[in-house]
């Protein structure tokens, strides 16, 4: 990195050290360095999305919905997608996405909450 600090692959390939070592912080600022590197790597984004899993399934989530939309017939991002979506219980219905916490229906944070009904 010190010679070729945007270097792609060493960059996805040290977050993928971090992350298996358990070290989220550096693996997450691995992978987005990655995807500065190149926005379209696929691997980028699913190191990323995976480490997102473990504390913001949103996030982690529409992550892989951009990156799905950049690259519809990668079978592995959208795969990945339904285990963020089935680990989090986010429901989508009439494009509404909400999250059920043991059962109870839980309002989006990115609600408007000035919003009069």
């Amino acid at each position: 990195l010190a010679v070729e600090p945007k270097h792609l692959l060493v960059l996805i390939n040290y977050g993928r050290l971090r992350h298996t070592q358990g070290n989220l912080p550096e693996a997450k600022h691995y992978y987005a360095k990655a995807l500065e590197a190149d926005p379209n790597s696929i691997g980028a984004v699913m190191g990323l999305a995976a480490v997102m899993m473990k504390k913001d399934k949103r996030t982690a989530a529409a992550l892989l919905r951009t990156a799905i939309a950049r690259h519809p017939n990668i079978k592995p991002l959208q795969t990945m997608l339904e285990t963020v979506l089935a680990g989090a219980c986010i429901v989508e219905s009439a494009g509404s996405p909400r999250v059920l916490v043991r059962g109870l229906q839980v309002e989006d944070s990115d609600d408007d909450e000035d919003s009069q009904p």
